[in-house]
């Protein structure tokens, strides 16, 4: 009941770069490159402990995925139409020249914008997050996360087909053989291309 350690040292090599970046550019460049996808928030494969886990090894025992510090990326979860933010939006956390950290949002002009943590809507760590918080965006490596087999009826083909073509360049996929196969074949997307996609040529 855990990532495999081949996968989890994948995407820790691709993330330790988001907190080794220059400024606050590159890291939001970095980051953006990357994401581990969950179709489920609890348990031992959804979002909350893929971001604990995460947030353990980049960070140390002492870490919990609440924890705010350099580089860590959040995800806006409630609305604030003061401040522009709006449920989903991704930031990242960065000191200022004084060595404050600051929430940093990219603008629709592509520059940055910071904002005093403490003034933020709620929000949570975003090394990982639901496929369907993903939609709309794609990256050039997705770790996508399946459930245990107890947990398996909260992925449909739909969402399965929305995970895996976030990724442009490299996918992988935790789960379990049965549970991956029972999405496949729950066919409620037609024509979606899922199989060829994964490279199942009879499905």
């Amino acid at each position: 009941n855990s990532l495999q350690a081949d996968l989890l040292e994948w995407i820790l090599s691709l993330y330790r770069p988001v907190l080794e970046s220059a400024d606050v550019n590159q890291a939001m460049d970095r980051f953006d490159r990357t994401r581990v996808l969950c179709t489920i928030h609890a348990g031992p494969f959804g979002v909350d402990e893929m971001n604990r886990l995460i947030s353990l090894r980049l960070q140390g025992p002492q870490s919990t995925a609440t924890d705010d510090y350099r580089g860590k990326p959040i995800l806006i979860t409630a609305n604030d139409y003061e401040l522009d933010l709006f449920n989903g939006d991704t930031g990242l956390l960065w000191p200022d020249q004084t060595g404050i950290l600051r929430a940093c949002f990219r603008g629709a002009d592509a520059g940055i914008r910071e904002l005093p943590i403490y003034s933020l809507p709620e929000y949570v760590s975003a090394w990982a997050m639901t496929v369907h918080k993903s939609q709309g965006s794609e990256f050039e490596s997705v770790l996508l996360v399946l459930p245990n087999d107890e947990n398996s009826n909260a992925v449909s083909r739909e969402l399965l087909y929305t995970g895996v073509t976030r990724a442009r360049e490299q996918l992988r996929i935790h789960s379990p053989v049965e549970v991956l196969v029972r999405a496949c074949e729950n066919i409620t997307l037609r024509g979606s291309g899922l199989a060829r996609k994964l490279g199942w040529k009879n499905l």
